[in-house]
């Protein structure tokens, strides 16, 4: 009995030392995600590292990632020009390397996979860039913000895309139609771009009356009504 006893004290010992390993390690990974804030995203990005931590939280590495889509819009920035020690190059392969490496671990992570996919297109990665967009939309079909984040990567390289990058983009464009946030947005291009408007118009025909009924009163409520 007291045999007995003794391995299930060990044994205990033994579960808490691990247990306490592996928390401090918890708390390591999720700390050191949130050491590095520059108070922008830009700068924010530029004081990382490629074996800087990602976070094991799903909110953490959201956050980083949504920091990463608004760093890679800043390639003309006036911020950037005043940062000469770091190159919008970097930035594209740090913020890849964070996208790929939470996608590996999370397949489905849909928001990682539209930020490698729009570093990959801005390094001018077609096959990659194809390859992350239909894996992003595949997993989130139906998130529209990271939706409209994928069509604007599709739009800005449109004619890269693949049949299947394709499919993906009219998917998501037909997303975008149906969301009241979004459809205002597409009113206006389809008014003012004629290329445009025959892709809407090709995905309308292919949707519900009554959604093409709300788009088209939201693009009369935008058209300047003539004068009386």
């Amino acid at each position: 009995m007291k045999h007995s006893n003794k391995r299930l004290y060990l044994w205990l010992c033994a579960s808490g030392v691990v247990l306490a390993i592996l928390g401090g390690w918890v708390v390591t990974q999720e700390g050191a995600a949130h050491t590095h804030n520059g108070g922008t995203a830009l700068k924010t990005m530029s004081m990382r590292s490629e074996h800087d931590a990602t976070g094991l939280g799903v909110i953490t590495r959201f956050e980083l990632l949504a920091t990463c889509e608004i760093a890679l819009r800043s390639r003309n920035s006036f911020e950037l020009r005043l940062m000469p020690q770091f190159s919008y190059g970097e930035l594209l392969e740090r913020c890849r390397t964070i996208a790929e490496s939470i996608a590996q671990a999370s397949p489905n992570f849909s928001l990682a996979l539209a930020v490698a996919a729009d570093a990959a297109g801005r390094q001018q990665d077609w096959h990659s860039m194809n390859r992350f967009l239909v894996a992003s939309q595949k997993s989130g079909p139906n998130e529209q913000v990271i939706g409209r984040y994928r069509f604007r990567v599709a739009e800005e390289n449109l004619t890269q895309l693949t049949p299947a990058a394709k499919h993906s983009y009219e998917s998501d464009l037909r997303l975008q139609v149906v969301s009241k946030k979004s459809t205002p947005y597409i009113a206006r291009r389809y008014a003012s771009d004629e290329a445009f408007r025959e892709r809407v118009a090709a995905v309308l025909s292919e949707m519900d009356h009554a959604d093409i009924q709300r788009f088209i009163r939201t693009l009369r409520s935008m058209l300047p009504r003539a004068p009386q």
